[in-house]
């Protein structure tokens, strides 16, 4: 596995490490309405890490792992506009895309 595959790996699993934390957290008005401070910019340090991680990776891969590092990112993607809805579920829903980037990403190292 090169560095940058490694690096993409590293960064989603602390995504998610840090998105299945804030799942944990009781639903408030505070968390769906995004008024936690520190647990937004912890999120969106860890998003965009993640995400730039990826797209460097994907200069270095080809083939059936390039794909499952793309659906990553589109999963990636999808967690920060998930996190940003306000309803009851966004953290849970956020966990669900993150909880799949890691899956295709260990497809991806599989079929490297």
């Amino acid at each position: 596995m090169n560095n940058q595959v490694r690096k993409a790996v590293d960064a989603v699993a602390q995504l998610h490490t840090l998105v299945a934390r804030l799942a944990e957290a009781p639903v408030t008005d505070v968390t769906r309405l995004l008024q936690a401070a520190n647990d937004t910019s912890d999120f969106v340090e860890a998003v965009n890490t993640a995400q730039q991680a990826i797209e460097a990776a994907l200069d270095e891969i080809d083939g059936s792992a390039l794909k499952q590092f793309d659906f990553a990112l589109d999963a990636v993607r999808r967690a920060r506009a998930q996190f940003y809805t306000p309803v009851d579920e966004n953290r849970a829903n956020t966990l669900t895309c993150v909880e799949f980037a890691v899956e295709c990403l260990n497809k991806g190292v599989r079929a490297l």
